[in-house]
């Protein structure tokens, strides 16, 4: 999940469900993002969540920004070459919880990524448990010929 005004990215165990999201309130703090939905890690930075992205993942502020229809306020076209995105709420956060100074409109997306575990050569799936020898069938060992016509 990332959000519209700093990039703060959260990763996700689930796909929010419909309870999840009824729980998002008007203003949102940190923690209680972390109470109404199923989060495993937030960083300012989707890059910190100890994947290796094949392409970059989704942003808002950086320049140039993924998505300039929605950072201008329109309406999002879908661009196949962008990570796909889908809007989740729309709220007053704070990351301090002080919403005085520190509070912001921002909109929250979610979108998925294929996180794809490969285990080091030799362990899990990749281990090697037994060999299997040569077995040389029956009619090889015999000298046996295909007749060619």
């Amino acid at each position: 999940m990332i959000e519209t005004c700093a990039d703060g990215a959260w990763q996700l165990d689930h796909f929010p469900t419909q309870r999840e999201r009824a729980a998002l309130d008007d203003r949102m703090a940190p923690w209680d993002l972390k109470e109404a939905l199923a989060i495993r890690a937030s960083s300012d930075d989707a890059g910190d969540f100890d994947v290796v992205w094949v392409d970059p993942p989704p942003h808002f502020n950086g320049q140039p920004t993924m998505y300039p229809e929605i950072a201008e306020g329109r309406a999002h076209a879908v661009d196949p070459d962008l990570p796909a995105l889908m809007h989740l709420h729309a709220c007053e956060y704070s990351a301090t919880g002080y919403f005085g100074n520190e509070g912001s409109d921002v909109d929250l997306y979610i979108y998925c990524a294929l996180h794809v575990a490969i285990p080091p050569y030799g362990e899990g799936a990749r281990a090697v448990t037994r060999t299997r020898p040569f077995v040389v069938s029956s009619s090889a060992r015999h000298g046996h010929k295909r007749k060619v016509e």
